[in-house]
């Protein structure tokens, strides 16, 4: 049995090749079934996220404002079609990460700020002074 040329191609076709054609085939097919137009759904994620950050800047960001941006990403999604059960569990998903993030910084700075209160109420030991040479006698 010979082999096609399209045969052989798969055959030397490596994963990153594989991965971009699947790829190509979700964004030019079915992520604009699925999702709508993707600039239109960008530009609407962008307005939401630029109203949830105000005038803060990525210096001030924090673990919790990343799991709101993917909450974000999928309303961006959800406005589409909002029958899509898959965004609704990642919103989900990604309130209790947020959620779990501000739980742990929280319990991180409870524990920090008894470190500091423990360190301050300690009294230091006194260092004895070094005793002045006696007096010589003359």
């Amino acid at each position: 049995m010979t082999k096609s040329p399209s045969d052989e191609m798969e055959a030397t076709t490596s994963p990153r090749q594989q991965m971009l054609r699947e790829a190509e085939q979700l964004v030019a097919n079915g992520r604009n079934k699925e999702y709508g137009d993707p600039t239109t759904n960008m530009t609407r994620t962008a307005e939401m996220m630029a109203a949830y950050l105000g005038h803060r800047t990525g210096r001030e960001l924090e673990a919790h404002d990343v799991a709101a941006f993917g909450i974000i990403l999928k309303l961006g999604r959800l406005a589409h079609d909002p029958t899509k059960l898959d965004s609704w569990t990642d919103v989900a998903g990604y309130a209790a990460i947020g959620y779990e993030t501000i739980k742990k910084a929280s319990t991180n700075a409870s524990l920090f700020d008894a470190l500091v209160d423990a360190v301050n109420s300690t009294p230091l030991p006194e260092t004895p002074r070094p005793q002045s040479p006696p007096e010589a006698q003359q």
